[in-house]
């Protein structure tokens, strides 16, 4: 007889698929792992899933989030490579 339920390692194929890790998101936003967790503290990103102390961010809220309603990143989101080629360099006072 099969059983109807899946393996553990498509359990886990269906998710990384379906998710982005903190690591992935950092990189997608250009921002800090750090960044992230804190964001995510402050209810700023949203799609999070946590089972346990695993968190991740379903994919589908967080591409739609980005295309459609995010607009550009925060100035402080980015970080000084980032802001100097943009040409938004932060401005030292002195």
């Amino acid at each position: 007889m099969t059983s109807s339920t899946p393996a553990p390692a498509d359990k886990r194929e269906r998710l990384e698929a379906a998710t982005y890790t903190v690591a992935e998101l950092a990189t997608l936003l250009g921002c800090s792992e750090r960044h992230v967790h804190r964001q995510r503290d402050r209810k700023a990103i949203p799609g999070e899933i946590r089972c346990g102390k695993c968190v991740r961010f379903a994919r589908r809220v967080i591409d739609g989030w980005l295309s459609g309603g995010a607009g550009p990143l925060p100035h402080h989101w980015q970080g000084p490579a980032r802001r100097a080629a943009a040409g938004t360099a932060r401005r030292t006072h002195r």
